[in-house]
């Protein structure tokens, strides 16, 4: 299982990444004239802390291990599959 969630938060960091660094990022000003545009803060913020929490309410919601109790669920074996 600790794999597992250590792929999982990768995968996390990964998609907080691709999200945040283009609203941090600055955009050069297209004229000399023109000020840089300001970077951004309450959108990466708010992306920090949306993702998370949505992929572990969505992750608990629909999977299938019985997180109330994890040693009364049923064991599933893939042997009879295999040896079709």
């Amino acid at each position: 299982m600790t794999p597992f969630i250590l792929i999982c938060v990768a995968m996390l960091v990964a998609a907080v990444a691709l999200v945040v660094l283009p609203l941090v990022r600055n955009v050069p000003a297209a004229a000399k004239v023109e000020p840089v545009a300001p970077n951004a803060t309450v959108a990466p913020a708010a992306m920090i802390l949306a993702l998370p929490i949505a992929a572990s309410v969505l992750y608990a919601t629909l999977s299938k291990f019985p997180w109330d109790n994890p040693f009364g669920r049923r064991t599933f074996s893939l042997v009879p599959f295999l040896l079709v």
